[in-house]
């Protein structure tokens, strides 16, 4: 050592002095060829080696920590573990060959753990409150124990007799109960329209209520099953009110339900409500008069008296037709443009099919005010 170069291969540490050849090997230098075979990791300088002898002369490193052969020792690096490489310029050791970091391993172990609390609180903190509650007003079916006979489908210019009919409902809550509202009768006839010439169907039914409590908003689905029992056509009504012991008819001509219809289905669901009677009125007809035209469609006119305390915009007015015998062989529909509070007016209901057998004389009207409150 020495503070200036005594001769050629003299060579200058990191403490500005000059050492003798040979010059160790510095960091930045190209690193020998690794062997094709991995080979045992050298042990630190000063610890025996396999033959009891140091593993081979120290690597001179320049940085904190490191000093050449004879150099000042400088300031001592962090500790390190057993069996650990140092590594140069005071970075932490790395982790010694066979060894494993696993750190990552419990973080994920940690993140796993944690997931799995976090379901079974919401698991066990969930209630089973949303389950869906049934509706009562399910309707049912044909009326057990009882046989349908066919309708008869008339050829041009001929009369069909009615189609057979049956009645249905289900129960409702405490009360009124839907079963209060009774299919009295209904009836159907399915023909060739004279206008048209196309296979048509025609249907009323009359129902009443039992019971000493307004209904409102009462549903009713009209099926149609084939001689088989399957289901070729339906109709959805609704009775807007439907006062104590009183009768309502409804009757329609659709153009969709005709083919294979051999039996009629009245089945009524639930009421919206059940109310006292209270500001309710009513709407009768009166002067009953039905015509049929050239080709037989009937046209029903009458006066639709008021009971109610205002005025009653657009109420519906329904025609039940009956054949000589009193049986219900169709209806239609319409709707009155107002009625006069506590008043009357004229009323109209045309049907442009030529629903075949009526007897005009005993033609009946009803009238329901549909949604008042």
């Amino acid at each position: 050592m020495s503070d200036t170069p005594q001769g050629p291969g003299w060579w200058q540490a990191s403490d500005d002095k000059w050492y003798p050849p040979p010059r160790p090997q510095m960091p930045g230098d190209e690193a020998p060829q690794a062997a094709t075979v991995a080979q045992p990791a050298a042990a630190p300088y000063g610890a025996p080696s396999s033959g009891g002898f140091p593993a081979g002369p120290p690597t001179a490193v320049s940085g904190p920590g490191f000093a050449p052969p004879g150099a000042p020792g400088g300031p001592g690096g962090p500790p390190h573990l057993p069996g650990a490489q140092p590594s140069p310029y005071g970075m932490p050791p790395a982790v010694p060959p066979g060894q494993q970091n696993r750190t990552p391993l419990f973080i994920v172990l940690g993140v796993l753990v944690a997931a799995a609390l976090v379901g079974v609180i919401l698991a066990l903190t969930s209630g089973g409150d949303d389950d869906p509650i049934a509706d009562p007003g399910t309707s049912t079916t044909a009326a057990p124990g009882t046989t349908a006979g066919p309708g008869t489908t008339a050829a041009p210019g001929t009369t069909a007799a009615p189609g057979t009919t049956e009645g249905g409902g289900t129960g409702g809550g405490a009360g009124a109960q839907t079963s209060d509202i009774e299919v009295l009768e209904s009836g159907f006839s399915v023909y060739v329209d004279q206008l048209s010439e196309e296979e048509k169907l025609s249907f009323g039914f009359v129902l009443q209520n039992n019971s000493d409590q307004v209904a409102t908003s009462v549903p009713v689905t009209v099926a149609f099953l084939d001689d088989g029992g399957t289901v070729v056509g339906s109709s959805d009504e609704n009775i807007g009110v439907l006062l104590p012991g009183q009768k309502m008819g409804i009757g329609d001509a659709p153009y969709d339900l005709a083919a294979g219809a051999a039996t009629m289905q009245v089945t009524v669901g639930d009421p919206s409500s059940w109310e006292a009677v209270g500001d309710h009125g009513e709407i009768t007809a009166d002067g009953i008069n039905t015509s049929l035209d050239d080709y037989g469609a009937p046209t029903s006119t009458f006066t639709a008296t008021s009971t109610y305390a205002e005025q009653i915009d657009s109420p519906n007015a329904y025609t039940i037709y009956r054949n000589g015998a009193g049986t219900i062989v169709g209806g239609s529909s319409g709707y009155l443009n107002f009625v006069p509070a506590n008043g009357s007016t004229a009323g109209e209901v045309t049907s442009y099919s030529s629903i075949p057998d009526i007897d005009g004389s005993k033609t009946e009207v009803y009238i329901d005010p549909g949604y008042l409150f």
